[in-house]
């Protein structure tokens, strides 16, 4: 039947982060350079639909594939809790949620998702836990704009920056010396998985480096300092 081969190849797709994304023209042109991957971040709502799709071949895989991701990826974050090997936050107003804390590391294993349930949290009940454990509120359009420039391609991401005089961080722009210029060019040029992989071995050795070598398998990979955290907590 062509239309379950349609359906069934669909949610490969979305499964595999390939969502539908047609916007044909300027604007499409305009969004592919503004926006770092919209077909990701399609598929990562899209994927859910085919829990009621017409297709019984491809509803029963769904319901077959999505509960066993997020029950692995459940097992995974409770076993590494429960032996001790690394710490769990749990509390979806933070940013680590559902993140595993191997020594300053952080590791992401739900490929993007856990930022949706984040997003929505914080915009249902306006508050933020820092890294440090402090709860601040949140002005919701604060939320919106945060989680928007998160999807920025590089380039825009410069734009946005430069525009705001700060980048995301809040480091100021336009960079004052030779050394904050070459910061900026090895965060924007530099492949994420290599600048993981650089942090991880600065603040926990070679340790570190191990830990943040899976960011080379699509595991999302995140190193905070003890400056950094303490710099969050005042905001």
């Amino acid at each position: 039947d062509p239309n379950t081969i349609k359906n069934l190849s669909d949610l490969i797709n979305n499964a595999t982060g390939v969502g539908k994304f047609e916007v044909k023209g300027v604007i499409g042109k305009v969004i592919n350079a503004s926006i770092f991957a919209p077909k990701l971040i399609a598929s990562r709502v899209q994927v859910f639909r085919f829990l009621w799709s017409p297709s019984q071949l491809a509803r029963r895989e769904a319901w077959r594939t999505l509960p066993r991701f997020f029950g692995t990826g459940a097992a995974i974050l409770t076993a590494a809790k429960l032996s001790g090997v690394a710490e769990v936050e749990l509390d979806p107003r933070s940013a680590d949620f559902g993140k595993l804390k191997v020594g300053e590391t952080r590791l992401d294993i739900w490929t993007g998702y856990s930022q949706y349930i984040r997003f929505l949290t914080q915009l249902t009940i306006a508050q933020r836990k820092t890294v440090g454990g402090r709860v601040h509120a949140l002005n919701r359009w604060e939320v919106v704009d945060r989680f928007a420039r998160t999807k920025f391609s590089p380039a825009m991401g410069l734009i946005s920056d430069i525009a705001r005089g700060e980048t995301y961080l809040g480091e100021e722009l336009p960079p004052k010396s030779a050394k904050s210029l070459a910061g900026q060019f090895y965060e924007r040029m530099v492949p994420l998985a290599i600048q993981d992989l650089i942090d991880g071995i600065r603040q926990d050795g070679l340790i570190g480096g191990v830990n943040a070598s899976v960011g080379f398998l699509g595991v999302g990979v995140t190193t905070f300092t003890d400056e950094v955290r303490r710099e969050q907590d005042k905001v």
